[in-house]
């Protein structure tokens, strides 16, 4: 037996990180997407080491660490040429179990959530700015979603929980604060 193999599903790609997972085996989901990975990736000349691989017979459980490190470096060589909109867009197209992993600035900047009217914008007047939020997570006519108010600022609330709903006394408060515990 191999003992403990560490099988990633966050992968690196050219301009951030994918989420991929290898799988075969039972898991006809992601065999059958990780069988189209290598095909797509045989396509672009990458991947050559595991062309020819069985993904019905995929079993962490019976693979050696070096076969993991073949499959692994094989998938790794073929991402590192491919940006998140890249892999995301064929992923579509293809039915491929792959999909970015976001940043602030690319949830910001998503053309889908933009469409969608997705981010809510909250004034936030200690600060004097308006700050984007996330919005409603679906649309009804009947009962529509709003934001009611801007998310508490750090430590804004202490007393009310620590005192209020806790039951700390205002000294252990005052020494808690000190000692920077909160």
């Amino acid at each position: 037996m191999m003992g403990v193999i560490a099988h990633r599903r966050i992968w690196p790609c050219k301009d951030g990180h994918v989420c991929f997972f290898v799988a075969g085996g039972a898991a006809l989901g992601a065999r059958i997407s990780s069988e189209l990975v290598t095909k797509w990736a045989n396509e672009e000349g990458f991947a050559r080491a595991i062309k020819d691989m069985d993904w019905s017979e995929f079993d962490y459980a019976l693979m050696s660490k070096e076969q993991w490190d073949t499959i692994e470096n094989a998938f790794q060589s073929f991402l590192n040429t491919k940006t998140k909109a890249e892999l995301f867009k064929e992923a579509v197209a293809k039915s491929l179990m792959i999909c970015p992993v976001n940043m602030a600035k690319d949830v910001l900047g998503c053309p889908q959530l933009s469409a969608r009217d997705y981010l809510a914008r909250v004034e936030h007047e200690e600060l004097g700015q308006v700050i984007p939020y996330p919005g409603a997570p679906v649309r009804m006519a009947e009962a529509p979603w709003h934001i009611g108010r801007r998310a508490p600022l750090i430590g804004e609330h202490n007393e009310e929980v620590y005192l209020g709903e806790l039951g700390f006394t205002r000294e252990q408060l005052v020494t808690m604060k000190a000692c920077r515990i909160i």
